[in-house]
């Protein structure tokens, strides 16, 4: 692990780090860049995702962590660590809601 990379998930839970894993994943793979040359603590539109670009990695969220999210959560949520902060929280509410 990297400086960067402990510094950006200093704090987060395991959950946290797994989720902000796939969601850097995800967006090398929209970006068409090896992950590597993206900062653990991505801004998106510091690294140039488009807005259709957000919207198509915001549905791949929802997918992959069965949640219903804002098309415009990566407005809301800037960056790589508070979109797994903001998925986390959903997957812990709705985990909640389920128990209930």
């Amino acid at each position: 692990m990297n400086d960067q990379h402990a510094a950006a998930t200093a704090g987060a839970s395991e959950d946290e780090r797994a989720v902000q894993d796939w969601v850097l994943e995800r967006l090398a793979a929209h970006l068409e860049v090896p992950v590597e040359q993206l900062p653990e603590d991505a801004v998106f539109t510091e690294v140039g995702l488009s807005s259709i670009r957000a919207v198509e990695l915001v549905t791949e969220i929802e997918e992959q962590y069965d949640l219903e999210l804002s098309p415009v959560l990566l407005y809301d949520h800037p960056s790589v660590p508070e979109v797994a902060r903001r998925v986390t929280d959903a997957r812990r509410g709705a985990a909640a809601g389920a128990d209930g």
